[in-house]
Formats: C-alpha cells, sequence, structure tokens
C-alpha cells in the first residue's frame, strides 16, 4: 500500500499546483497558499477519493479536482488546527502561522476554505453534472459542520476534569470519522455509486476515522508526528486522549492528582520529565497497550461493515485500514 501510496502522491504534486495559482498573486497570500501544500503530507486524502473512482470504474480525470479538493481542505484545517492548539511545526517544518504571522494564517486558511468549494463548482465544466456537483458539495459542507463541532468538543474536553471514553469517542466521531470518510464517498459519488454503497462507506468511516486519531495519539509517544521529532505534544496541550482517560481511570488519587496538574499547565510550562512521567505512567497502567486493543477492535468492525462492497473496493478499504491504524508516521 505504501508503495501505491508513494506513486500516487508523486503524479499528485505535479498536479495541486494548478488548482492553486493565480495570474495576480498577494504577498503573504498566495506564497503562503503554495507554502502549506509543499510540506507534503502523507496525500491519504486525495488518495482515496482517486483510487475509489478508479476501482469503481470512474473516470481519473473528471475525479482528480475532487481528490484536490480533498487535500486543500486537509490544508486549511491544518492550518487553523494549529494555530488553535499553538503548534509552531507541521511536518517538520515552521508552521504557516509561524512563517506568516497568526492574522496571515487565518486568511491564508480561510482562502484554501473557498477554494474548496470553487475547485467543486468548476467542475461543471467536465460535464459531470450540477446533480453529483451540488451533491458532493452538500457533503463536504456537512463533513466540516461535523470536524469543527468535534474540534469544539476536543478543547471543551482539555479542560474537563472527568473526561470519559465516550466523550472523547463522541469528539473523535465528529473530528475525523466524517472527515476520513468524505474523500472515499466523494469518489464514489464521482462514479456513479448508489446510495447503499455510500452509506456503507460513511459507516466504515465512523470505525477508521476514530481509529486513525487514535493511532495519531500513540505517534505522539514516538516519532512526535513530524514535529521535529519532539515527543508528548499532546500532553502539552492538555489534550484528553484515550490514553490519558484509560491512565486517569486506571490511576491511584495522588496519580491522578499529579496528571491532570501536568496537563492543565500551559504547554510551555511543561517539563521533559513530567512527559517522561506521563509515558511511565501509561506504560504501568497499560494504557497503550489498552489504546492500540481499541484500534484494532475498530478495525475488525470497520471489516464487518463493507462485507457486502464489491470486492476490489473492499479489498482496498480492508487494505488501506490496516496501513493507517499501523503506520509509524
Amino acid at each position: 500500500m505504501l508503495d501505491k501510496l508513494e506513486k500516487f502522491s508523486g503524479y499528485f504534486d505535479t498536479k495541486i499546483e494548478g488548482f492553486l495559482k493565480e495570474k495576480d498573486e498577494i504577498p503573504n497570500l498566495n506564497d503562503g497558499v503554495l507554502y502549506s501544500i509543499s510540506t507534503k503530507g502523507k496525500r491519504i486524502r486525495p488518495f482515496l477519493c482517486y483510487e475509489v473512482c478508479k476501482i469503481l470504474n470512474g473516470d481519473t480525470e473528471i475525479v482528480l479536482p475532487f481528490a484536490a479538493a480533498m487535500e486543500i481542505m486537509h490544508s486549511w484545517i491544518l492550518i487553523h488546527d494549529d494555530i488553535e492548539d499553538g503548534d509552531t511545526v507541521r511536518r517538520n517544518k515552521p508552521a504557516v502561522w509561524i512563517k506568516y504571522g497568526i492574522p496571515h494564517g487565518i486568511n491564508i486558511g480561510d482562502y484554501l476554505q473557498n477554494k474548496v468549494y470553487k475547485i467543486i463548482i468548476n467542475t461543471r465544466t467536465s460535464g459531470i453534472g450540477d446533480r453529483i456537483i451540488l451533491k458532493i458539495l452538500n457533503l463536504v459542507s456537512q463533513t466540516l459542520i461535523y470536524t469543527t463541532q468535534g474540534q469544539a468538543l476536543d478543547m471543551n474536553l482539555r479542560i474537563d476534569n472527568n473526561p470519559t471514553i465516550d466523550k472523547y469517542i463522541t469528539s473523535v466521531n465528529l473530528k475525523a470519522g466524517y472527515y476520513l470518510s468524505c474523500p472515499i464517498i466523494t469518489g464514489a459519488i464521482v462514479a456513479g455509486a448508489g446510495d447503499d454503497l455510500l452509506n456503507t462507506i460513511n459507516n466504515y468511516g465512523q470505525c477508521i476515522g476514530p481509529a486513525f486519531q487514535i493511532r495519531d495519539d500513540l505517534i505522539d509517544l514516538t516519532v512526535g508526528k513530524g514535529r521535529n521529532n519532539i515527543i508528548g505534544n499532546d500532553v502539552r496541550e492538555g489534550k484528553r486522549t484515550l490514553l490519558v482517560i484509560h491512565a486517569l481511570e486506571n490511576s491511584s488519587p495522588d496519580e491522578k492528582i499529579k496528571l491532570l496538574n501536568i496537563l492543565n499547565k500551559k504547554r510551555e510550562q511543561n517539563t521533559q520529565e513530567e512527559i517522561d512521567w506521563i509515558i511511565k505512567l501509561f506504560r504501568k497502567h497499560n494504557s497503550i497497550e489498552f489504546a492500540e486493543n481499541y484500534a484494532k477492535e475498530l478495525l475488525n468492525q470497520a471489516e464487518k461493515e463493507i462485507t457486502e462492497l464489491p470486492e476490489d473496493l473492499k479489498i482496498f478499504l480492508i487494505e488501506i485500514a490496516a496501513f493507517m491504524i499501523e503506520r509509524k508516521i
């Protein structure tokens, strides 16, 4: 799967700028836009959109702008997410708001958000039909509503001293479940898939999205999620991840007080010793193993959801799910 993804990324990287170039460029806007996509993430979302359409015998030329829209949507969400979290590094480079400042960073994100809709609307020239375009616009709009609701719950959870697994799963379902299934459903819509197949993919996404987020939480304890290999950023941000919640539920009263005190500090006040102590606490209470098993259970549930899909599509979705859950970065 990694070879296929890397091959697609090489092809996609030659196309994405074409959707963002402007005749009259404005300093601190258009250069910031190109900078945001030049950091080259995994390109998973456009890959999902493109490959699903291809598997369902859709037109790969027609689906390309929709795949680009999925990546651009991802980029603007990350720009705003970094501002909200105070993350200074993205994909081992300065975050957009660090390079251009917060006001320009917000504006670059806003610009990209609206480019998503513009790119989708511009596909009318391909002859795809207004009904399909409206269906995808509705899907994207609803996905972004769910995503921002999930982000709000996530930020609320960071100041919650009584977090629960149910609160966490509700948050990541909204924040990640629809956001990950949106590119897959978009590719299927372009290929002419019916509502039964789209609903099945949506159910699959509700399992894979949270599993993807849990894997992200685990990666933060090892390689730092592309943030100059800094480990423990989620702790510094006070995030109540699945690992934190499990540790809180299994800690002694003194351990719980210490853990919450560390999480409730401002990120710049956390010490490396405190991060190391929390990681040791996770190991002591088997919180890492718990999170890994929870993600695997979600993966198994995702596979059950897609048993009736066409064989080629089912195999692809099983492979991509396994890849995302087992990834190291």
